[in-house]
């Protein structure tokens, strides 16, 4: 349970905590701050949640789960000027490879169906299969 989580959710002095941390090098405080912008426990800014989940990975792609926060960005992207949601299907089924080779079965499940379904990706029945048969084990 991260600071931010807590009964007094006193998000301006967690984001300072988190600030200090992940200066420090701390992968989870840089996580922990994507969130906050991501979720708007901040105001919202996807901008800033991207660089620090980006800022995560570019040091070490073993964290899966930032892969998946940046699926969840990038199926939600928003721009003022189309005043809605915008997908980046191909952005984001970049991120559910890399998430899914990690071995995060909801994932693979999730790969499988973006290949069942063509979304961001050309239909595929043989990946579907190897995906789902993945997600499965």
């Amino acid at each position: 349970m991260g600071i931010y989580e807590h009964k007094d959710k006193n998000y301006e002095a967690a984001r300072n905590f988190y600030l200090k941390t992940a200066q420090a090098g701390v992968f989870q405080a840089r996580i922990a701050l994507g969130r906050m912008y991501l979720n708007s426990e901040l105001p919202q800014d996807l901008g800033m949640a991207k660089k620090f989940f980006q800022s995560v990975i570019q040091h070490s792609d073993d964290y899966a789960k930032t892969h998946f926060l940046l699926i969840v960005l990038e199926m939600n992207r928003f721009t003022p000027e189309e005043k809605e949601r915008t997908p980046n299907t191909k952005a984001a089924f970049q991120h559910y490879q890399k998430a899914a080779s990690k071995g995060l079965a909801e994932v693979q499940y999730n790969v499988g169906q973006a290949y069942f379904t063509g979304l961001g990706v050309p239909k595929n029945d043989g990946l579907v299969v190897e995906y789902w048969k993945m997600s499965s084990r």
